[in-house]
């Protein structure tokens, strides 16, 4: 097998800085970046109903935080010395295609390994949510592309990455934790399959060193469960 394909610290573009991390660091970005969204889903956990339905409103406001979130952490690894060009997603048509592809991949093999437990336990609490939910395509379309940029590049391009030098099964498995973790909201079957998802977008950016195509599979994610009727 040949070894993964250096990831984007190793552009010739990339400013000089560590793309390493320590636990202090990753442990301050994740409380940063993810930690209301974290207390949420957990606060959600044994509640009779579902979280109240997806809407413009709340779809902006997460939008909003995630830009503000985002610009402090930043920041603060800015502070730090990383390298932070490195974290910049390179959009290519082949990528984007890629990236489409990756999805289906996702969609619909999550959707066969699950399908037996999904029968088993019946309808989930996101089934409610994107069912109730009140929402604009355009609106969708804009905090998606926020939502997969924020996720992907700080998961991806600054956690799994930032410890690969301790080797792939550490890092690939630390980033599925932690964004296991702000998704149990979606009840089991929802939160297996963000796992299922979240790993393969991270086999996929640790061997070919790109994180468009988990990117544009992720904004895809986000987008279709609501383009049947919520336009």
């Amino acid at each position: 097998m040949s070894p993964p394909r250096p990831l984007p610290e190793d552009d010739p573009h990339a400013a000089a800085g560590r793309t390493t991390t320590t636990a202090g660091e990753a442990a301050a970005v994740v409380a940063i970046a993810f930690g209301v969204a974290i207390a949420s889903s957990l606060a959600a956990l044994g509640q009779p109903a579902a979280p109240a339905a997806f809407t413009d409103a709340g779809l902006m406001s997460t939008m909003l935080m995630e830009v503000v979130l985002g610009l402090i952490v930043l920041g603060l690894l800015q502070h730090r010395g990383y390298a932070l060009p490195s974290l910049l997603p390179r959009p290519t048509a082949a990528d984007t295609v890629f990236g489409a592809l990756l999805y289906l991949v996702v969609w619909l093999g999550g959707g066969a390994l699950l399908s037996p437990v999904y029968d088993q336990m019946g309808p989930q609490p996101i089934d409610q949510m994107l069912r109730e939910a009140h929402v604009s395509l355009p609106v969708v379309v804009l905090t998606a592309l926020v939502n997969a940029c924020y996720e992907e590049v700080l998961l991806l391009g600054f956690l799994m990455r930032g410890f690969l030098h301790r080797g792939a099964s550490f890092a690939l498995g630390l980033q599925v934790l932690v964004r296991l973790s702000y998704h149990l909201y979606q009840g089991p079957v929802g939160a297996l399959w963000v796992a299922l998802g979240g790993l393969l977008f991270g086999v996929v950016v640790w061997r070919t060193g790109r994180l468009w195509p988990a990117i544009a599979a992720h904004i895809l994610w986000d987008v279709l469960p609501f383009a049947d009727g919520n336009g």
